[in-house]
């Protein structure tokens, strides 16, 4: 408990809740001009407009100024300027300024000084501007309440700068917290089968794993999207207010959610040779006051290779040895020569025929000769001797005929066979 009460205050330390902005947020507003050429407002938004809504100053004008003049000859003129008052501009103005002269009147800074002594210029009229301001906000009736809009943004503003930051705290601590977490389970491993062999290990069929927490994305709000008419300014910060409230809740509420518990992973169902099912939940809580038990259940197993580990055959002539990898024949006494093996495994039937071998065939007296198991091992006798989801019970039940005989010739060419055929239960020769 202490162990763990440390590493929280660790984590506590480290996640530092970062300081959000202190810029002034910026509102802009529209000036739209009428049929009748009076100006009105009719939106607020914090992407750049017309006005800037504290200052009031223009930003969505030509303010620039620049020398319009012109060089006359006759009716027609030069010009290297821009027109005065371009198509379509708003309160521009034309204005002509007298220019001090420069000794002999010959050194000037503009062009229109080599002819004349007078520059004509391109203005903002910054007065007609302020009567068209201060027309549309009465038309609109944002005199009366321009401060207390401007007070209301900034106070949302900053309730959405800290919301935002909130969210991000909130997301690195719950994180952070949940990867130092460790799961606490009891893994178990029961075998019903009774042929378990120690060859599993249970943490690679049973694993824990942890939420993606970090997925989990903030709902971060952008207040570059603020925009609202005129008329329902006050209801859009309302129902700002009360989304950064609920949704600051809501997220936490995901966040304590996906860090409350581990998943759960249970696998397969088959590992060869083993046949198995599980007791485990598909999730486990992270908090608990005692570990979660996970379970894996071995309820049978596949065998093969089912064959006597020692079946002897024996006459006056030779004996013989069945044990899984060779036949062992062994001549007791003359010459002999052995023709064919035959192996019966519940009715299915291989032989092995020397009659064109004539060294594995001849056996001189007191002759060993061994020979492998496998010449006698086809497909059908291969399958025959697997044993499918096997138990202990169903081995002691389950029985097989297995038999073996051998044809061989004797010095005086008299043919003979040496065979025996036995029953036997799976879990003797397991």
């Amino acid at each position: 408990m202490l162990k763990q009460l440390l590493l929280l205050i660790i984590i506590s330390l480290s996640v530092v809740r970062p300081a959000f902005s202190t810029d002034k947020p910026i509102l802009y507003t529209d000036l739209i001009k009428g049929a009748d050429g009076s100006y009105t407002i009719s939106e607020i938004s914090a992407k750049e407009n017309k006005i800037e809504l504290t200052t009031l100053k223009p930003v969505g004008f030509e303010t620039g100024k620049w020398d319009c003049s012109k060089i006359l000859f006759g009716k027609y003129y030069i010009t290297d300027n821009k027109k005065c008052i371009p198509d379509g501009s708003q309160f521009r103005a034309e204005r002509f300024r007298l220019l001090p002269t420069v000794f002999l009147g010959a050194a000037t800074a503009g062009i229109s000084l080599v002819l004349g002594l007078t520059v004509q210029e391109s203005v903002f009229d910054q007065d007609q501007f302020e009567k068209a301001v201060n027309q549309a906000f009465d038309n609109s009736g944002l005199s009366k309440n321009r401060d207390k809009i401007v007070q209301s943004y900034e106070r949302i503003f900053t309730m959405g700068e800290r919301y935002n930051e909130d969210l991000s705290f909130m997301l690195r601590k719950y994180t952070e917290e949940y990867n130092h977490s460790v799961p606490q389970t009891d893994k178990i491993l029961i075998d019903e089968s009774g042929l378990y062999s120690n060859d599993i290990l249970v943490d690679v069929i049973i694993k824990t794993n942890k939420n993606h927490i970090a997925m989990i994305q903030a709902p971060k709000y952008e207040f570059s999207s603020f925009y609202v008419s005129l008329p329902e300014f006050d209801e859009k910060v309302k129902s700002l207010e009360e989304y950064f409230h609920t949704s600051k809740a809501d997220y936490e509420d995901k966040l304590r959610s996906a860090s409350a518990t581990y998943n759960v992973i249970c696998g397969p169902d088959y590992m060869p040779p083993y046949h198995l099912r599980y007791e485990c939940p598909p999730m486990i809580p992270r908090e608990t006051l005692k570990p979660s038990q996970l379970t894996a259940i071995i309820e049978s197993k596949d065998l093969s290779n089912i064959f006597p580990g020692n079946f002897p055959l024996e006459n006056g002539s030779f004996k013989a040895l069945f044990n899984r990898d060779q036949i062992t024949i062994q001549n007791k006494d003359k010459n002999l020569k052995i023709l064919k093996i035959t192996l019966t495994y519940n009715g299915k039937t291989s032989s092995v025929a020397f009659d064109n071998d004539s060294r594995a065939q001849e056996l001189a007296p007191l002759e060993k000769r061994n020979i492998p198991a496998s010449r006698l091992m086809t497909k059908e006798i291969e399958k025959a001797s697997e044993y499918k989801e096997m138990t202990v019970k169903k081995a002691a039940k389950e029985k097989l005929s297995f038999g073996l005989s051998i044809e061989y010739k004797l010095d005086k060419g008299e043919l003979k066979t040496l065979s025996d055929t036995r029953e036997f239960r799976v879990e003797e020769l397991m």
